[in-house]
């Protein structure tokens, strides 16, 4: 019961009798709990020890051949569970197997909630984004770090464009840039309009729409109460901090027949600006829209999907748009000019010379060469690999966070992408 849950928070070693001293009580372990044979009302178990035998079979062997029986039967679970665990790591959705397993039993949902306690703790070692979408689980789930990032990212980073009215949105069908499209449209036709999403994540600016994790999740259509009121209590901390003129709900043709009156004037509001500057400060931190796209911008978006591939600036390729989380990969040109804009250790991992002469050749960057890390960095972010002189020599993602990378004697520590001449 208790292995997703640990694992979750950092064990990766087990030691336990419980299996052979739950058998010789007649006891079968599951993850949802411990079962005493004489209360079970059938065999369902499909393991190596169970296969061959109903409850009635096993109930009837000899104490000690039935001992030994259900002793194999509890190996066999808890192996199949922690490598359930372990494929749930590789896919990155062990929050989810996690939630599940802890409502299993209330003390486990009373473990699983105490987490909220911790969350940014837990935040500094959650990936920047992974693979597949996040699926809500129950009100446990608005307790993951990918919530309490977006949420500190949007309040500290984003920046609210010039437009003098606001409209909001209900949450929907994501992409919300895709399903809003023509709704958009005519209201930017009428009055100078920027849009918002009131999403289960809190206010999502359009622009942020594709980032993850806001458009690579599921959530039930019914909200339960715990998500109408953190949706309403980062609405309200929005609403402390907003600078247009005039907000208002979308509440159908109203919405455009109220705004044509009022203002009369287009939209100059150029989503694809607005989503790669919000982006980069998003991912890389305020400043950062600005030291990467100073210059003649140009948007390269793909003919199928129409989405954003590659940014330039002055002709040189600064940034590559990835479809699976909405984020960036930085190319040569942008690491220079964001290596050039932060000063040491931002956005930085410090190599020693042994290092750095490989690295320099697009080698990864291994445990036991690293001198110092920007402590901010997190598992996935985009790295930039300087040596001791702060020479710009590689890019690539982190694996490990700083302290990690400090502590550990070998593995991987950056992937390193190419190297920067």
């Amino acid at each position: 019961m208790v292995f997703a849950l640990a694992i979750l928070l950092g064990c990766d070693i087990f030691d336990s009798a419980s299996y052979a001293k739950f058998a010789r009580d007649d006891r079968l372990m599951f993850p949802e709990g411990t079962m005493h044979l004489a209360d079970m009302k059938t065999l369902e178990c499909e393991c190596p020890a169970c296969r061959l035998h109903t409850l009635e079979s096993l109930t009837t062997l000899p104490d000690k051949e039935r001992m030994i029986t259900l002793a194999k039967h509890n190996l066999y679970v808890s192996k199949k569970e922690i490598d359930r665990a372990k494929r749930a790591m590789q896919e990155g959705t062990l929050w989810e197997l996690v939630e599940t397993r802890c409502r299993s039993h209330p003390s486990l949902l009373d473990g699983l909630r105490r987490l909220r306690e911790h969350r940014k703790y837990l935040e500094r070692f959650e990936p920047l984004s992974r693979e597949g979408a996040m699926f809500y689980t129950g009100p446990e789930s608005l307790n993951r770090p990918c919530f309490q990032r977006y949420e500190e990212r949007y309040f500290e980073r984003y920046s609210q464009p010039s437009n003098k009215i606001l409209v909001g949105f209900e949450d929907a069908e994501r992409p919300y840039s895709r399903t809003y499209a023509s709704l958009m449209a005519k209201l930017s036709g009428v009055a100078d309009a920027h849009f918002l999403v009131m999403s289960p994540f809190g206010p999502v600016p359009i622009e942020l729409d594709e980032v993850y994790p806001i458009a690579q999740s599921l959530f039930p259509k019914i909200k339960d109460r715990e998500m109408e009121e953190h949706i309403k209590e980062l609405m309200e901390r929005f609403s402390h901090c907003q600078q247009y003129g005039m907000c208002l709900l979308y509440d159908g043709e109203g919405t455009l027949e109220m705004l044509s009156s009022l203002s009369g004037e287009k939209s100059d509001f150029d989503i694809d600006v607005a989503k790669v500057q919000a982006v980069a400060d998003y991912q890389f931190g305020k400043g950062a829209a600005k030291a990467l796209f100073d210059g003649k911008l140009q948007i390269i978006k793909s003919k199928n999907t129409d989405k954003i591939r590659n940014v330039l600036v002055d002709g040189q390729h600064v940034v590559s748009m990835r479809a699976p989380d909405g984020l960036f990969t930085l190319r040569p040109a942008g690491a220079k000019k964001l290596h050039g804009t932060f000063p040491s250790p931002r956005m930085r991992v410090i190599v020693n010379a042994d290092s750095a002469e490989f690295n320099k050749e697009g080698k990864n960057v291994f445990a036991g060469f690293v001198i110092d890390c920007d402590p901010e960095l997190i598992p996935m972010d985009e790295a930039l690999v300087v040596n001791e002189a702060d020479e710009l020599i590689a890019i690539g993602r982190a694996i490990l966070v700083r302290d990690e990378m400090l502590a550990v004697k070998k593995g991987l520590v950056v992937k390193v992408r190419e190297a920067v001449a």
